[in-house]
């Protein structure tokens, strides 16, 4: 026979852990939810992977000019202060970050040269990236 006289109080000690679980996943759901946003982690990949196309495809000299408004747009949306750090060039790969956050999204190119002189340009109506694709010293 069940015990019909248990407390609310014996309720909650016998499924506290359970309890805790569920708070913890009901957090984690939303911290997921507010990371996805605006699709910027989406935006970040799509960019980062056709920019480092860009470099694969170009030479050294070539002057590069793209239209990045939908970008900063998503970036000042989730409280990117500084345009230019939308944008890193490391050393054969390109990183792009949407959020306020550490985390960015790269992607590697083989081409062997350098990206020079990266910088945003606010124009209206349109922002642009521009670079420089310079020869690697060897």
């Amino acid at each position: 026979m069940l015990n019909k006289k248990a407390s609310i109080g014996d309720f909650l000690k016998e499924n506290v852990v359970y309890i805790i679980l569920l708070v913890m996943f009901v957090i984690g759901m939303f911290a997921f939810v507010y990371q996805k946003k605006d699709n910027a982690g989406f935006w970040e990949e799509y960019y980062a992977k056709e920019i480092a196309k860009v470099i694969e495809l170009s030479e050294p000299g070539d002057e590069i000019v793209l239209d990045v408004q939908k970008i900063t747009e998503i970036a000042s949306a989730n409280d990117v202060k500084d345009l230019k750090s939308i944008f890193v060039f490391k050393k054969n790969e390109v990183c792009v970050k949407l959020n306020a956050g550490d985390y960015m999204s790269c992607y590697k190119y083989l081409n062997e040269v350098i990206v020079d002189s990266p910088q945003i340009i606010s124009a209206k109506p349109i922002n642009k990236l521009e670079f420089k694709i310079k020869e690697k010293e060897r």
